[in-house]
């Protein structure tokens, strides 16, 4: 692919999913440039290397690939933020987790009486701004959904896992 084997990218994009994967695919190339030099590689990532980041499964596909030894090491993820930011305990009854364009898009089925995780909902309808500044409509389209089986009175927590500081939770329906 032409992106892939360039040695340099410009791009000038409309949408940031598209940027992002741009970006995302440089990160690799850069990774096994200094795996095919000979360098000793490690790489890190906030959270969990391999829950929503494409780069270090990427460049773990292609280096195995080219015969280089490469795993990834266990990470503190997200879900285990969230878990212990709300005292969530999944033991109690059960936990489902979907990305949340993937659950819009895909009509995922889920159990009502278990914990529901919805990822990246601040993404849906590919918008990269922050959660306190998104376009609220595609929230608008998950919240009907979700009022299809639960009521307009059911907890919702809107989090952010903290990088710094306290995290986020909101507790309505948006």
């Amino acid at each position: 692919m032409a992106v892939e084997s360039a040695s340099k990218l410009f791009y000038l994009v409309a949408d940031p999913v598209t940027a992002h994967w741009l970006t995302y695919l440089q990160m690799v190339e850069h990774i096994m440039r200094a795996v095919r030099s000979g360098k000793d590689v490690c790489v890190a990532f906030y959270g969990h290397p391999g829950v929503f980041s494409f780069p270090p499964h990427q460049a773990l596909r292609i280096a195995k690939a080219e015969g280089y030894m490469a795993k990834m090491l266990p990470g503190i993820s997200s879900e285990d933020c969230l878990m212990a930011d709300l005292g969530l305990d999944p033991s109690t009854s059960g936990c489902q987790s979907f990305e949340g364009s993937d659950f819009l898009i895909n009509h995922r089925r889920y159990d009502d009486t278990s914990l529901l995780v919805l990822w990246q909902i601040g993404e849906i309808g590919q918008s990269a701004l922050p959660m306190r500044n998104c376009d609220r409509r595609p929230l608008r389209v998950l919240t009907s959904r979700l009022e299809e089986r639960y009521s307009a009175s059911h907890k919702v927590k809107i989090y952010e896992a903290a990088i710094h500081g306290e995290p986020i939770a909101i507790a309505r329906l948006l």
